[in-house]
């Protein structure tokens, strides 16, 4: 736009909002992206680790979609050297190695060294460069928030059928018990538990 008038473009396109994953959904006639070869694999991958099959409840085929989508954002993000931080992009990637985590441990019995086996197997499977690089950046994360997120689902656990917590519960697991609050809100989002202020 130029002395507010719209110009004309060089070429016309139209985005049809089928990328790559709606796309191979439509050719393999599946009703969700999760159901096609892009994500079996990865599946797979979860279940070796994990020897708990996709498809059993409704939680834990939420926890495979998270953990594969939200390792592969984190090994594509390595990829273009976005590395986890406090700040800016690198926080979104610290944010969403902390949350496949929580749905790891929480609702896949996961073990501490669990997301860094998937990682790596993911890693490999991608074939990507820097895989060493790769695979120490996602164990070291495991490893700093591990004891955190851990504490986490002990405390989530006890929280899974309540349908609203109290500002003083949210401030036992927020300040008491030294959870992220990214954590908790996140946990209250996923669960549908109100915060009752």
């Amino acid at each position: 736009m130029k002395n507010n008038k719209l110009e004309k473009l060089d070429k016309y396109h139209v985005d049809t909002g089928c990328g790559f994953e709606r796309l191979v959904m439509t050719l393999q006639n599946k009703k969700s992206s999760y159901d096609t070869d892009v994500f079996s694999p990865i599946f797979s991958m979860i279940e070796s680790i994990t020897k708990i099959k996709y498809s059993e409840h409704s939680k834990i085929d939420v926890s495979y979609r998270i953990i594969a989508d939200h390792l592969r954002t984190v090994i594509f993000a390595l990829c273009d050297d976005i590395i986890p931080d406090e700040h800016g992009r690198g926080y979104i990637i610290t944010k969403v190695i902390k949350r496949a985590m929580l749905y790891l441990y929480l609702y896949l019995n996961g073990q501490r060294g669990w997301l860094f086996n998937i990682g790596k197997l993911m890693i490999e499977y991608f074939d990507v460069d820097k895989k060493n690089i790769m695979m120490y950046i996602i164990q070291n994360e495991e490893n700093k928030y591990g004891n955190i997120i851990w504490k986490s689902v002990v405390e989530f656990r006890k929280l899974l059928n309540v349908k609203n917590i109290s500002k003083e519960t949210y401030d036992h697991l927020t300040k008491t018990r030294g959870i992220y609050k990214d954590v908790v809100d996140q946990f209250l989002i996923d669960n549908d538990i109100k915060l009752i202020e």
